[in-house]
C-alpha cells in the first residue's frame, strides 16, 4: 500500500507540487483575516470561582508577575547556614500566610 502511495506520488510530484502552491497562493489573501483569541474567557467561563478567583489577584496585585526576592549574605558560608535556612523558612512561612499568595 505505501509503496503503491510513493509511486503515484513520485509520477504525479510536479501536478501535486502544482497543485500545493496554487493552494497556498489561493489561501494567502485570507491569513489577514485569521486571529487567534488565546485570552482565558475563552478557556474558562466568567463565572468560574477559579476565574474570578483568578481576576481578583489581578486586580489586587496589578497583573500575574512573578516577584523574585534575593538574599544577600556577607559571605558564602553565612549563606549556607542553619541560621540563614531558618531565617527563610521564617520568610517564606510569613509570606504562604498572607491569604492572596
Amino acid at each position: 500500500m505505501s509503496a503503491a502511495l510513493a509511486r503515484a506520488i513520485w509520477r504525479f510530484r510536479y501536478i501535486l507540487t502544482l497543485l500545493i502552491v496554487a493552494g497556498a497562493l489561493g489561501f494567502a489573501p485570507t491569513v489577514s483575516r485569521t486571529t487567534i483569541d488565546n485570552d482565558l474567557t475563552s478557556w474558562f467561563d466568567t463565572d468560574d470561582p477559579i476565574y474570578q478567583q483568578y481576576e481578583r489577584f489581578r486586580d489586587e496585585f496589578g497583573g500575574t508577575r512573578t516577584l523574585i526576592i534575593a538574599i544577600q549574605a556577607p559571605s558564602k558560608d553565612r549563606l549556607l547556614s542553619a541560621e540563614s535556612f531558618a531565617f527563610i523558612d521564617k520568610v517564606s512561612g510569613d509570606i504562604e500566610r498572607v491569604d492572596t499568595v
